[in-house]
C-alpha cells in the first residue's frame, strides 16, 4: 500500500502542468511544495545552526553594561591555591602520632652491656701493655668510637669502667621509660602538640614538654661522679650516642591518615551566592574576584541544566528554516 501511495505521489509529480484552477492544478503545486518542505527540514537537520549559550561574554577589565542578578543561589568555589593551602595548613594543624616503644630502654641497656663486656675483657686481657691497647683500640673502632690515648687510658681503670656503666644505666633506667624521641622527628612540626599513644596511654602533650636526646645526655652528665676524671664524660656521651634508641617513635603512616583526613575536610567553597543577588554591577569594571563569580554561576546553570539551548535556540532554528528555504 505504501509503495503504491509513493508510486501515485511520484506520478504525480511527473505529469505536465494542468492549466485551470481544478483540483489538478492544486496537486500538481501542492506536491512540490511537499517535496522542497521536505529539502528544507531535512537540510536543517543535517546542518543545524550553531548553539551559541544564552550568557555574556565577561573578562577582567570589561565595563559590564548592565546588573547581572543570580537567577538560582550557587555555590562560590575556593580557586585550586586557597583550597591548597587551607588544605596544608589543615595537616600542618594535626598532632603528629608517637608511639610509645616500651622495649627501648631494656634494648638499649643490653645493647650497652655488651659493648661494656667488651671493653672489660679487652682491658684484663693478659699480655704486654702494647697488647691490651690494641686490643682496647680495635674494639672502640668497631663500634664506631674513636680509641684516643686518653680514652684507652680511662677504661683501662676498673673504677673508672664500673663509674662508667653504673652511670648509663641509671641514665637509661630513669630517662627512656617516661619517653625520648629523636629531635629530627620533632624537626619542622607545626603543631603545638604531641598525640602518644601506647598501651592504655592516649593523650595530648605539648610539643615543648617531650625530651629528646639532648635531654637523655644532660640527665646523664649529672650521673657521673663528682670525683670521676671529665673524660669519662665524654665517652659516657659518645656510648649514649652510639646506642641511643627513642622511646617515643614518630608513626608517619599513621600521622599520613590524620592529615589526609583534615585534607579532605576542608570544604571547597567559600561561600554562596543567593538567588536575587547581584553578581556584577553596571557600569563597573570587572574584577578577577567578578569573574570568578560569574564563571561559577555560568558553571552551576550548566550543572542544572539551566544553560545552552534556551530561549533562543527556538528563534535560531526557526531563522536556520527560513533561510534555507528562501535558498532553495
Amino acid at each position: 500500500m505504501a509503495a503504491q501511495r509513493a508510486e501515485e505521489f511520484l506520478d504525480t509529480l511527473s505529469v505536465p502542468r494542468p492549466t485551470g484552477a481544478g483540483l489538478g492544478t492544486w496537486l500538481y503545486h501542492g506536491a512540490r511544495v511537499v517535496v522542497v518542505l521536505a529539502l528544507v527540514l531535512l537540510t536543517s537537520l543535517l546542518f543545524p545552526a550553531t548553539s551559541v549559550p544564552d550568557f555574556p561574554v565577561v573578562e577582567v577589565g570589561m565595563v559590564a553594561e548592565s546588573d547581572m542578578i543570580a537567577q538560582v543561589s550557587f555555590p562560590l568555589p575556593k580557586s585550586d591555591a586557597e583550597l591548597r593551602q587551607e588544605q596544608e595548613e589543615a595537616a600542618a594543624s594535626v598532632p603528629p602520632i608517637f608511639t610509645i616503644d616500651t622495649t627501648a630502654a631494656d634494648t638499649m641497656l643490653q645493647s650497652v652491656r655488651t659493648f661494656l663486656g667488651y671493653v672489660d675483657s679487652a682491658a684484663t686481657t693478659g699480655g704486654s701493655d702494647l697488647t691490651v691497647r690494641q686490643e682496647m683500640r680495635e674494639v672502640l673502632s668497631s663500634y664506631g668510637i674513636t680509641p684516643t690515648d686518653e680514652f684507652i687510658a680511662l677504661l683501662r681503670t676498673e673504677n673508672n669502667r664500673r663509674a662508667l656503666q653504673t652511670s648509663l644505666e641509671r641514665t637509661i633506667r630513669s630517662v627512656l621509660p617516661r619517653g625520648v624521641a629523636r629531635a629530627s622527628d620533632l624537626e619542622g612540626l607545626r603543631a603545638g602538640q604531641l598525640r602518644i599513644t601506647g598501651g592504655e596511654r592516649d593523650q595530648l602533650v605539648d610539643r615543648d614538654s617531650v625530651r629528646t636526646q639532648a635531654d637523655l645526655y644532660d640527665a646523664a652528665r649529672g650521673n657521673i661522679p663528682w670525683s670521676a676524671p671529665a673524660g669519662l664524660s665524654d665517652i659516657q656521651h659518645l656510648v649514649l650516642v652510639r646506642f641511643f634508641r627513642p622511646s617515643l617513635r614518630l608513626d608517619a603512616a599513621a600521622t599520613d591518615t590524620a592529615r589526609a583526613r583534615a585534607r579532605a575536610a576542608v570544604p571547597t567553597t567559600k561561600g554562596e551566592v543567593l538567588r536575587g543577588e547581584r553578581i556584577l554591577s553596571a557600569h563597573e569594571p570587572i574584577r578577577e574576584e567578578d569573574a570568578r563569580r560569574v564563571a561559577a554561576y555560568k558553571e552551576h546553570l550548566i550543572s542544572i541544566g539551566a544553560l545552552g539551548e534556551g530561549s533562543g535556540s527556538f528563534a535560531r532554528q526557526v531563522g536556520a528554516f527560513i533561510i534555507n528555504l528562501s535558498l532553495l
